[in-house]
C-alpha cells in the first residue's frame, strides 16, 4: 500500500471523525492576481531608504518617524499609512521557504509574498483521492500553514522587480508585504482608514508605485 493512499485514508478519518480538523481552521479567503492600476505621475516620492514610496503630495506632507525607530508615517483625512522599518531579507536563505520549495508541486523560487499566495490559492475542497503524493504533501502543507490566515481578500502582485502580497483584513485595514527580486530587502507597508472603507484602488496604486533602490546598507556608505 502506497504511503499517499495511508495518507489519504487517514485524513478522511479525520475528517469524518473531526469534522473540524481541516474546515474550521484552514481559512477561505478569495484571492487572485493584484488588478494593475493606472497610476498618477505627479505623486511625490518620499523615501526610508532605501525604499522609495509616492503619495499625493498633500499626504507626503505629513511624513513622521513611527512609534517604532526607523519606520514612517503618513496621515491625513483620517487614512493612515505606516512603513515599517525595512529590513535585509535572503529569501534563498530562509529555511521555511527552501523546505516549501521542496514540496511545492513544481519547481518554483519562493519569496515570502509568493509562499502566502500558494498558501493562499490552496483550497480546503482541493482533496482528491486522485492526488498525486506531491500535491497531497503540498495540500497538507499548506493546510497546516493556513491556521492564522483569516482575511477577507488577498492580492499578489509581480513585476520583474517586486513581488507583492496584498491581505485587506476589513474594509478599513490592509497590510502589503513585498519583497525585492533584486536585492535582498523586504518590507510592509500598513494601510488604515479610521473613518470608513479604504480606496482599495488607492492602496493599489501607493503599492504598485514601491521602488526598492538598493540594499539596506549601501556599500558605499560604509
Amino acid at each position: 500500500v502506497s504511503t499517499a493512499y495511508v495518507f489519504r485514508y487517514h485524513l478522511v478519518w479525520q475528517l469524518i471523525l473531526k469534522p473540524g480538523y481541516v474546515t474550521d481552521t484552514a481559512y477561505e479567503a478569495p484571492v487572485r492576481l493584484m488588478p494593475k492600476e493606472l497610476v498618477p505621475e505627479n505623486w511625490k516620492e518620499t523615501t526610508l531608504k532605501p525604499v522609495a514610496l509616492f503619495l499625493p503630495e498633500e499626504l507626503a506632507a505629513t511624513e513622521a518617524p513611527t512609534e517604532e525607530p526607523g519606520g514612517k508615517a503618513y496621515l491625513a483625512n483620517g487614512l493612515v499609512i505606516m512603513l515599517a522599518p525595512i529590513e535585509e531579507s535572503s529569501p534563498d536563505q530562509d529555511a521555511e521557504l527552501t523546505l516549501a520549495e521542496e514540496l511545492f508541486p513544481r519547481e518554483i523560487r519562493f519569496s515570502w509574498p509568493s509562499w502566502h499566495f500558494e498558501n493562499y490559492r490552496a483550497d480546503v475542497d482541493d482533496f482528491s483521492w486522485l492526488m498525486s503524493q506531491r500535491d497531497l504533501v503540498w495540500y497538507q502543507y499548506c493546510m497546516r500553514h493556513r491556521v492564522e490566515m483569516e482575511p477577507q481578500e488577498a492580492e499578489f502582485w509581480v513585476t520583474d522587480r517586486l513581488e507583492g502580497f496584498l491581505i485587506i483584513q476589513e474594509e478599513s485595514r490592509a497590510d502589503f508585504q513585498f519583497q525585492s527580486l533584486e536585492y535582498p530587502v523586504d518590507g510592509l507597508l500598513l494601510f488604515k482608514n479610521e473613518e470608513g472603507p479604504l480606496d482599495l484602488k488607492f492602496v493599489r496604486q501607493v503599492c504598485q508605485l514601491i521602488r526598492v533602490q538598493g540594499p539596506v546598507t549601501d556599500p558605499q556608505d560604509q
